[in-house]
């Protein structure tokens, strides 16, 4: 049930979105469902939005928000293997924010 974070970079040649590639780029893996169980109940919009069961996928747009949620959550967390996985996904989504035409992908199982 683990919601694993994917950074994706998409390339589009023309306009048709038959022309779209997604290629991943890295990942987080969330092999002991913490990030999920997090998601689940918090009470943040965007971490909320994640979903255990499906996937969702935040644009380059989207990843502030998304940023300052893990950020609160990680200073909220007492939890250290919590703080290191939230650590990863942080350095996943400002990887996005920074990067032209990527993708950061809420992975559920």
């Amino acid at each position: 049930m683990g919601v694993d974070v994917v950074l994706v970079r998409v390339e589009r040649k023309g306009t048709s979105p038959k022309r779209r590639h997604a290629r991943q780029v890295a990942v987080v893996l969330d092999t002991q469902d913490r990030f999920a169980r997090l998601c689940v109940s918090s009470s943040l919009p965007m971490l909320s939005r994640a979903d255990p069961y499906g996937t969702l996928v935040l644009t380059r747009q989207e990843t502030n928000q998304f940023v300052s949620e893990v950020e609160a959550e990680s200073v909220r967390s007492e939890d250290p293997e919590l703080k290191d996985l939230l650590g990863e996904v942080l350095g996943l989504a400002r990887c996005c924010e920074a990067q032209e035409g990527s993708e950061l992908r809420l992975e559920g199982d």
